[in-house]
């Protein structure tokens, strides 16, 4: 029933639903979302929640992850395998930490 949580939402959250969204759309739109939850036999609600949260995760990951260039990639393995020796403002921050720490 639209009313009731269905087993697909239960395994995205886990729990129970306990938070509520409100927001105002045009008659048009909400025709538009019925419809498309009607064919992929779905609440509107769990429709709603399932293309809301794919796309998401989506921006979410694209803005967390980090593209390189080929050369900017090579630049950044060659650092870590070959990194660089410390220059002297790093030797003073590093003394003054352990300072600090003792």
């Amino acid at each position: 029933m639209m009313g009731e949580e269905s087993g697909e939402a239960m395994a995205r959250t886990g729990s129970a639903k306990s938070d509520r969204m409100y927001l105002r759309i045009d008659a048009k739109t909400k025709r538009l979302i019925r419809r498309a939850a009607t064919l992929s036999s779905k609440s509107v609600t769990d429709f709603v929640l399932t293309s809301v949260t794919t796309i998401a995760e989506k921006v979410i990951a694209e803005h967390e992850k980090i593209v390189l260039s080929d050369e900017d990639r090579d630049k950044f393995f060659d650092a870590l395998i070959n990194p660089p020796s410390p220059n002297a403002a790093l030797k003073k921050i590093i003394r003054h930490h352990r300072k600090l720490a003792s």
